[in-house]
């Protein structure tokens, strides 16, 4: 029998996307997303990583005239010099929390994809760049053709105001106007319901 993600022999229990042991998928929502564009000799972001981003998966189809690079905290990882990387792992394989970048080749050892996986949760400043050689001129065979995917915790928000300002709908009578605190109103209430929830 295997070990579930709680370390139990036989429970069956795995992560989820959202990197939790035996979750549901409900604390997190998936990102995903396509681009195809670039600028000729430049490294450009196409996706920086938010926080705490779990199953991140990056592919580029035409890595011909094209390829990946990663910049952790401003330090490339993967590429950065205007050649295509070698496959990498890093900060290395010993590691819980890895970049494993991915390349494949044709039988001609052209490369044929390109693949960056991440588990995460992230935990630093991650941007996920693509160089092409040629400008679009040269068609679409220059072009890169990059998908991806990732996971973002869903905010469990159970109050959200949004304050705005209008004309008024209708006419007031005679009689004082007040302005009323509605910082402290709903603070008070998002206390109130804290204290209802803890059994206070």
């Amino acid at each position: 029998q295997a070990f579930g993600c709680d370390g139990q022999m036989g429970s069956r229990k795995a992560m989820d996307p959202c990197k939790v042991c035996g979750g549901d998928n409900s604390t997190c929502t998936k990102v995903s997303g396509s681009y195809t564009e670039g600028k000729a000799e430049e490294y450009v972001t196409f996706l920086s990583l938010p926080y705490n981003t779990t199953s991140v998966h990056v592919t580029n189809r035409r890595p011909l005239f094209t390829h990946l690079a990663v910049k952790v905290k401003g330090e490339y990882v993967v590429a950065g010099k205007g050649k295509i990387s070698l496959n990498v792992t890093y900060p290395s394989v010993l590691e819980d929390k890895q970049i494993k970048y991915q390349v494949f080749l044709t039988q001609k050892n052209l490369p044929s994809l390109e693949e960056i996986h991440m588990d995460g949760p992230t935990q630093e400043e991650i941007e996920i760049q693509v160089y092409r050689r040629y400008p679009k001129e040269y068609g679409n065979a220059t072009n890169p053709d990059i998908t991806f995917s990732y996971f973002v915790p869903r905010e469990n928000l159970t109050y959200l105001w949004i304050p705005q300002q209008g004309p008024c709908s209708v006419t007031c009578g005679e009689g004082e106007a007040a302005e009323l605190n509605l910082y402290s109103l709903w603070r008070l209430l998002l206390w109130s319901e804290l204290n209802f929830k803890a059994g206070w």
